[in-house]
């Protein structure tokens, strides 16, 4: 087989690209692609205009999709995990002619690169000896050079090699780090945080519910259990349409080595400008209140704030971020225990309630989930009856077992509409259980 020209492998149209979202959730990740493709920042080919999607467990496969294509879905998800480029159906055999040029040099140039499994419908195959295997053959085509784990300051390729029954594909991921990393949460030891992607989908959701004036949005939000901030940067990325790659530099270390830095310059500068028109035609009023029990964590969240608010001054440039309030005038932060707190003044009708309680390492009580999941639907039952007249709410109650999900549904008021959903986060099988007034 002949040897891969990198560039112009990802310049031939069509490609065949592969995304990851978090377990459970492939209907929000399949649409929020198909809104992507349908609406493109750049104009498509007619061979690359219509893309075939095909859903899997935790994955999606686009066909019949172009470079830009990529690039636009990788530049503008929320809700996805990772994003991958089909380099051709992998035989181990051949795997030092088929690893392309581009790549050998790269590996060369940081000594490193890393390797991932995913492996479907073939329970016979020793996933660990496999995948020595693969990364036996990539150092025997790179003899002579050392070859390290990678960390921060090493960023070689990232591959992945998926499996279904006896067929293997390689792949490349398009970004050095995976999408859902937004680049600014620094990590904090006790927390066990959300990922990005997956707290997207649920802002998302429940923004949805919303019935904002065309031209107008104010919206509270309470986070009574705010963690490391990861609901509310959402919330106003979201609302704001700052779209998670605006807060990437189009200088990383991908963007010149396959040389598309003149296609994420011209995502980076429409999406500015929609931004811009977003805040010119519509009124924006949000306000996000933030809480939480351990102010070790509320010191970690404030750091985060900083954190974004230097990523949006140094990427959006300084006219835009004139017309974008300071997070510091959205956001407030303070440590309260939950059952002792109250709803802070609204500025609008409409409270969004996003509740994630803390459990496992971050939660100490010898107390059953059930009943403090119970005691927590009491509260909110509480807070809400002391609300205005007229106030809308929407939220949710992230629920990491059936015990505790139960508990809270049987407590929560039966004038409210509530709807779950059901997903995974890490070794959790979480539910979440949406509520929403009546008025």
């Amino acid at each position: 087989m002949l040897k891969i020209d990198l560039l112009k492998f990802i310049q031939m149209k069509p490609l065949t690209a592969l995304v990851s979202f978090p377990p459970g959730l492939g209907k929000q990740a399949l649409t929020e692609i198909e809104s992507i493709l349908s609406d493109p920042m750049i104009p498509e080919k007619k061979n690359t205009s219509s893309p075939r999607l095909i859903l899997f467990p935790e994955k999606i496969l686009i066909r019949n999709t172009s470079l830009q294509s990529i690039m636009g879905i990788c530049f503008r998800s929320f809700f996805l995990r990772d994003l991958y480029i089909l380099l051709n159906g992998l035989e181990l055999k051949n795997i030092e002619e088929e690893l392309p040029d581009t790549f050998r040099n790269w590996i060369k140039e940081t000594k490193s690169f890393s390797l991932q499994l995913q492996v479907r419908k073939n329970p016979n195959l020793d996933k660990e000896a496999f995948m020595e295997e693969c990364k036996s053959l990539i150092h025997k085509s790179l003899s002579g050079i050392e070859i390290v784990e990678p960390t921060n300051k090493l960023r070689g390729p990232r591959f992945l090699v998926s499996t279904l029954r006896n067929k293997s594909d390689l792949y490349f991921a398009v970004k050095s780090k995976p999408l859902y990393q937004r680049g600014f949460r620094i990590p904090f030891p006790l927390s066990a945080p959300l990922s990005e992607d997956l707290a997207s989908i649920l802002i998302n959701f429940i923004l949805q519910k919303f019935s904002f004036d065309k031209n107008t949005v104010q919206l509270d939000a309470f986070i009574p259990f705010s963690g490391t901030g990861t609901f509310a940067f959402e919330l106003f990325m979201q609302i704001y349409k700052i779209l998670p790659g605006l807060l990437t530099s189009k200088e990383d270390d991908f963007s010149k080595q396959l040389n598309y830095g003149k296609i994420w310059k011209f995502l980076h500068d429409k999406s500015c400008k929609q931004i811009h028109k977003n805040i010119a035609d519509h009124s924006l009023n949000l306000k996000i209140h933030n809480s939480d029990f351990r102010s070790d964590i509320v010191e970690n969240s404030l750091l985060n704030v900083s954190n974004l608010q230097s990523i949006l001054d140094q990427n959006l440039g300084s006219m835009l971020c004139k017309s974008l309030p300071k997070l510091d005038q959205i956001m407030e932060w303070n440590t309260a225990d939950f059952f002792g707190a109250k709803i802070p003044k609204l500025i609008s009708k409409n409270l969004l309630l996003p509740l994630n309680p803390p459990y496992g390492i971050r939660h100490k009580n010898i107390e059953s989930s059930a009943s403090f999941f119970q005691r927590i639907a009491r509260k909110i039952n509480q807070l809400c009856l002391d609300l205005p007249a007229k106030t809308i709410v929407h939220g949710f109650l992230l629920c990491p077992d059936a015990n505790s999900y139960s508990a809270a549904s049987e407590i929560w008021r039966t004038d409210w509409n509530l709807e779950t959903l059901h997903f995974s986060q890490g070794k959790l099988s979480i539910r979440a259980l949406f509520f929403s007034s009546k008025n």
